[in-house]
């Protein structure tokens, strides 16, 4: 049976700040900024969406850990920053995760971190990567190290990849 794991993110129509209104300290209320807009973290795409709204988690095969992409914008340097953040299943609704496991920031309009797949030993992840200035290309991380691999080097984006019983063969389409 799947699991769906909805995320909810409420925009206000105000964003709060903090100071000295006569001597007293409250809320002063501001109009939401474009800025504000494209700087907010939101869950990136999953790959079966239709909508660049909607985004999604990736359950581990063992069920025990949820992998989720999200993407914060970052005016400063024109770019979009995507982070992959791993979750344990018993603590997804009451801990957030400290920091993210990778995060690789896009300059195209392409997505930096995409099409995440588990390996069965629940702990190698799979993704399709951009780095700033870079092509797309595919990618390993280990939750438990860090540890990532570059696996491929192809002269244009990768678009689409397939991972055998052995993590060491794959098949991948470029453009």
């Amino acid at each position: 049976m799947p699991v769906i794991v909805c995320l909810v993110c409420r925009v206000s129509l105000f964003a709060q700040t903090n100071q000295e209104i006569e001597g007293a300290r409250q809320p002063l209320k501001r109009a939401v900024t474009m800025a504000d807009v494209i700087e907010m973290t939101r869950v990136a795409p999953s790959p079966d969406s239709a909508s660049w709204q909607e985004g999604g988690a990736v359950r581990s095969p063992d069920g025990k850990h949820f992998a989720i992409v999200l993407r914060k914008g970052e005016l400063k340097n024109n770019t979009n920053l995507y982070s992959l953040f791993v979750i344990d299943k018993d603590s997804i609704f009451t801990e957030a995760p400290r920091k993210p496991l990778i995060s690789f920031s896009s300059s195209s309009n392409r997505e930096g971190i995409k099409n995440l797949t588990w390996f069965r030993d629940n702990d190698t992840i799979f993704f399709l990567g951009e780095k700033t200035g870079e092509l797309t290309e595919l990618y390993s991380i280990r939750w438990s190290t860090g540890e990532l691999r570059q696996l491929t080097n192809h002269a244009t984006n990768v678009t689409s990849y397939s991972i055998s019983a052995d993590p060491e063969e794959f098949a991948y389409a470029a453009e």
